[in-house]
């Protein structure tokens, strides 16, 4: 198998991010105000030429956080025959390289809880309460850049 990470147009994310995240609800559900940004940063990662893994950045702060220069992860959506091939790490490392060469100093997301073990092999940290989002429990995680 080829692994490619390359940036992508946020339109090239929306069919990943709807089939995985909000299945049932309308395309609108997963086309965020942040998408088309200056600073919005979407990536993708291929595995033999087909799209695998999509997740957007965006510069965002969250109050929870003093640093000055946040990105907030959303919308990471792997297609379900493609888990547990390190699709996912590779696009995120991938990410967390390219923010730090900007001079990001911290990444946050609202981090779904299924998905909380798969943060925190990466260094991710949680903050505050279980929250619901689309009725799906999520805590706030973070990661220092620098």
């Amino acid at each position: 198998m080829i692994y490619t990470i390359k940036e992508i147009t946020v339109d090239q994310t929306r069919p990943l991010r709807h089939s995985v995240l909000r299945p049932g609800l309308p395309v609108e559900s997963v086309i965020y105000t942040e998408d088309s940004q200056k600073e919005s940063l979407h990536f993708g990662l291929y595995i033999d030429e087909l799209l695998v893994t999509v997740a957007s950045f965006y510069k965002l702060s969250n109050s929870l956080f003093p640093a000055l220069c946040q990105y907030q992860l959303r919308g990471m959506a792997t297609d379900p025959a493609f888990r547990n091939k390190n699709a996912g790490n590779m696009l995120l490392n991938y990410a967390i390289c390219r923010l730090k060469e900007i001079n990001a100093d911290l990444l946050w997301c609202n981090g779904r809880l299924v998905a909380q073990s798969f943060y925190e092999r990466l260094d991710f940290k949680t903050i505050g309460e279980m929250f619901l989002s689309v009725e799906i429990p999520h805590k706030v995680m973070w990661l220092a850049l620098r």
